[in-house]
């Protein structure tokens, strides 16, 4: 798909969606905000694209991306077509940097992404989708019942990924963590666990 196509599925995507709004469908607002809520790192129309193009991604990555994390992707499927910024330096006639060294943005291209649904390979370590794990095995024992439950993966250059099933927020050093709030474990099959990232 080209950038031309992507473009032109994120306004028809954007116009379907106004149009089921202008026609008192609610539903397909508080579909995109579900989506939206799982992808909270994308630009708008990024979210327009995954969700016209597969509506129940959870966990989107490049297929490299996937790679690193000990998955791939499956022989036969097809990408999401998202937007990706193209970022350079701007030269002067001389082939030299401006005084302004900064990066620039460029325009944009078509990438792929592929949904972890996509993949095959070790499970996912990332504390969102451990969380989405366990709620779907607490909803599949015989006992009812529900838990809290946070989920954290320290990496080795000493960032923080967190994710939080109604359970209090942790402390660090005394401070506080910020965590997204979500639904404890084994209340609803939808809960959505959604990751916060240190810097």
């Amino acid at each position: 798909m080209t950038t031309e196509q992507a473009k032109n599925l994120s306004e028809s995507a954007l116009t379907r969606l106004m149009e089921a709004l202008e026609q008192g469908q609610s539903e397909a607002l508080k579909a995109y905000l579900a989506v939206m809520s799982r992808f909270h790192r994308y630009s708008w129309g990024n979210i327009l694209l995954i969700y016209s193009q597969l509506p129940t991604a959870t966990h989107v990555a490049g297929f490299h991306a996937w790679l690193k994390l000990r998955r791939f992707v499956r022989k036969g499927e097809k990408g999401i077509v998202i937007l990706a910024p193209m970022v350079g330096r701007k030269k002067s006639d001389q082939d030299e940097l401006t005084e302004d060294d900064g990066s620039r943005l460029f325009g944009f291209r078509a990438a792929h992404v592929f949904d972890v649904s996509q993949t095959d390979g070790e499970s996912s370590r990332e504390p969102g989708c451990v969380l989405d794990r366990l709620n779907k095995v607490l909803l599949n024992e015989k006992t009812a019942g529900f838990t809290t439950c946070c989920a954290a993966l320290f990496e080795s250059d000493g960032r923080l990924t967190i994710a939080n099933a109604g359970h209090v927020a942790p402390y660090i050093n005394g401070q506080e963590l910020p965590v997204n709030l979500a639904l404890p474990l084994g209340v609803m099959p939808e809960a959505e666990y959604v990751c916060k990232r240190s810097p």
